[in-house]
């Protein structure tokens, strides 16, 4: 329990570091967004979508107003579909294997968000830590290190067109590549070696009960 308490502490310090770099993007958000404007049109310009929206080409939001109209998702979802299949550097470089289901308001009942390692990364785990870091910050007495949280996710499957597309809720995605340091911090967690997709007893895929109380 002491250990426990100490990497609570760790994280505490942690986060106020953390949230003097929240504080500087809230005090310079046009600065910030003009960077990830540019990151996202470099990464993308030599993709299918980059070349023919000349991406290359676009050096701030006005010029991009001008090159893209306004897309939804069933402009996109001719793109999708190819990367789904394993098509490469369609909308984003390489061969993107993970995909959010999610429920919409489009013509179909559920539309599939290709999951990049920049978005999972840079988006969904930064996120995490954000949010977190918000949380000790107006709660100088958190302990959710000091203890075990649950975690409850969505469920996978495989495209069966193309197995090495894996389709599922975002929160399970998010779970799989969950990195090391917060796996001892959380319950029920998967086990390592084993891969949720396509079983049906889902018990067999949880650590054994913890022995202290969760947060």
């Amino acid at each position: 329990m002491f250990m426990r308490r100490l990497v609570n502490s760790f994280f505490h310090r942690l986060y106020h570091y953390r949230y003097r770099l929240i504080r500087s993007y809230m005090e310079n958000p046009h600065r910030i967004q003009q960077a990830q404007l540019q990151e996202l049109l470099l990464f993308a310009a030599d993709t299918e979508w980059g070349k023919s929206h000349f991406f290359h080409d676009i050096r701030n939001p006005e010029d991009f107003r001008q090159a893209i109209a306004l897309t939804d998702y069933e402009d996109l979802k001719p793109f999708i579909a190819r990367m789904m299949l394993g098509e490469r550097d369609v909308l984003w470089p390489g061969q993107i294997n993970w995909y959010s289901k999610s429920s919409g308001t489009t013509n179909d009942k559920s539309k599939f968000i290709p999951v990049t390692p920049q978005s999972l990364y840079k988006c969904h785990m930064r996120g995490s830590w954000d949010t977190m870091t918000l949380y000790y910050h107006s709660r100088p007495q958190a302990s959710q290190f000091a203890d075990k949280s649950m975690v409850m996710g969505g469920s996978l499957s495989r495209f069966d067109p193309f197995p090495k597309t894996i389709v599922g809720d975002v929160s399970a995605i998010m779970i799989q590549h969950m990195p090391w340091v917060a796996r001892p911090f959380l319950f029920p967690i998967l086990k390592p070696h084993c891969w949720p997709i396509g079983k049906k007893n889902w018990k067999n895929w949880l650590l054994p009960e913890p022995e202290h109380p969760m947060s």
